[in-house]
């Protein structure tokens, strides 16, 4: 499977407005959900959930490889229980990629506020 993309494809809109994602275009509010205290701690949250991510995909490559050797005698139980895993996998990992993303466009936005305000301060 795919890492994780890079971790700057979150830019302002062209008005100065809502921040788009990517090529998408798509605005989306950015809550703000507590003071920002620095970019370091910015950065460790984002890096936290670029690690879950990367987790939850290592997680399905796994059952992958499991349900590949259980497929030996694909009506076995343990063939069964090996897709169950899979699909388990799947979905952890599609949450963990939105939540990437979520906290990285949320991230994205307040560092850039900061960049902002550093700027004025100068």
């Amino acid at each position: 499977m795919d890492g994780p993309p890079p971790t700057d494809n979150v830019h302002p809109s062209r008005d100065g407005g809502e921040p788009r994602r990517g090529e998408s275009g798509s605005a989306s509010r950015v809550p703000r959900t507590a003071p920002v205290d620095s970019r370091d701690q910015l950065l460790t949250r984002r890096r936290a959930a670029q690690r879950t991510w990367r987790s939850a995909c290592e997680c399905a490559e796994r059952a992958s490889r499991y349900l590949h050797e259980a497929l030996t005698a694909p009506h076995s139980p343990a063939a069964a229980t090996a897709r169950e895993r899979l699909e388990h996998a799947q979905r952890g990992e599609q949450q963990a990629r939105a939540f990437y993303y979520r906290v990285a466009e949320e991230t994205g936005a307040l560092l850039g506020g900061l960049e902002r305000t550093d700027v004025r301060t100068v």
